[in-house]
C-alpha cells in the first residue's frame, strides 16, 4: 500500500495488488491507471473497471500527475474520504 505521498506518482508493476491512498482527488490535474488483465477500483474519481486491456482516465483541478500500470492484478485508488 502507498500512503500520504503528495506530489506526482508513476508507479508500475508486472503483477499484484496496488493500493494507493492519493490524500485529496482535487489535487490531481491528470490520472490514468491501467490493467493488462485486472481489475480497476478509483473509488476516489468514482470510476471502476475490470476485464482485459483496461483503462480509467481523469483529471481535474488540482497540479499532481498519478500514473498507475499493473500488467495482472488490481489497481485500488481511495481517498480517506472514500474509504
Amino acid at each position: 500500500m502507498i500512503d500520504r505521498i503528495v506530489g506526482d506518482k508513476d508507479i508500475e508493476s508486472h503483477a499484484g495488488e496496488l493500493e494507493i491512498n492519493v490524500g485529496r482527488p482535487d489535487d490531481y490535474k491528470t490520472v490514468d491507471a491501467s490493467v493488462f488483465a485486472g481489475d480497476i477500483d478509483a473509488s476516489a474519481f468514482q470510476g471502476s473497471k475490470s476485464g482485459l486491456f483496461r483503462s480509467f482516465n481523469s483529471k481535474g483541478p488540482g497540479r499532481y500527475r498519478l500514473h498507475v500500470h499493473v500488467g495482472a492484478g488490481q489497481i485500488r485508488l481511495f481517498s480517506e474520504e472514500t474509504f
